[in-house]
């Protein structure tokens, strides 16, 4: 997924939906078309900066309803609420 919340279509499979809770927020919903039960993810470096990453399988602040994995990143401050904590990111699930 790109920092905007674009799914990348030609590189994925398995994803009926993706979202972005806000602008601001690096806070991302994924709807997947198959039964989750893990979730991996990595930050895409390839055009950003160093970031942090935190993925869920469980909607731990119940803002993405009905969807398979919730994704939340930052930049190496910590900080997920400004422009720079938005990151592009790879995501498995198995």
């Amino acid at each position: 997924m790109s920092a905007s919340g674009a799914l990348d279509a030609t590189r994925s499979k398995n994803i009926t939906s993706t979202s972005k809770i806000a602008a601001s927020l690096a806070y991302y919903c994924i709807k997947a078309s198959v039964p989750v039960k893990h979730a991996t993810a990595t930050i895409d470096y390839s055009g950003g900066q160093p970031g942090e990453i935190a993925v869920s399988v469980t909607d731990p602040l119940t803002s993405c309803p009905g969807s398979d994995a919730q994704v939340a990143t930052a930049n190496s401050n910590g900080d997920s609420s400004s422009p720079a904590g938005n990151q592009g990111f790879w995501i498995t699930f198995n």
